[in-house]
């Protein structure tokens, strides 16, 4: 009886940290410069997301893996900016979806 008690508190908690309709972004940066012929990952860029709104406040930042993917979890629905080290700023809608791809961004340097 203790186990299932013990059960059930736990899936209400796990249950509670995730926000309703809440969307888990992921995608890749890649970058270009002038000594490249063609783009590549771009590791350890910074990856902010910023509400767009008027405050425009981060709501979270990431830095990319040697792959130049970032990933955000549970982002709630609306409009926002992605800015990539601190110059190139990209708006995007966030759907009402468990997992939405972001196409690649070109970071020139």
């Amino acid at each position: 009886m203790k186990l299932r008690v013990l059960l059930v508190i736990i899936c209400f908690f796990f249950y509670g940290t995730t926000p309703v309709g809440a969307t888990d972004l992921r995608g890749r940066v890649d970058g270009i410069g002038q000594w490249a012929s063609a783009p590549f990952p771009l590791a350890k860029a910074s990856v902010e997301i910023k509400r767009q709104d008027n405050s425009q406040s981060v709501v979270a930042v990431y830095r990319t893996g040697r792959d130049g993917m970032y990933y955000f979890r549970n982002v709630s629905p609306g409009q926002y900016l992605l800015v990539v080290n601190n110059s190139l700023t990209v708006p995007i809608q966030v759907e009402t979806t468990p997992l939405q791809d972001i196409g690649p961004l070109l970071f020139r340097y």
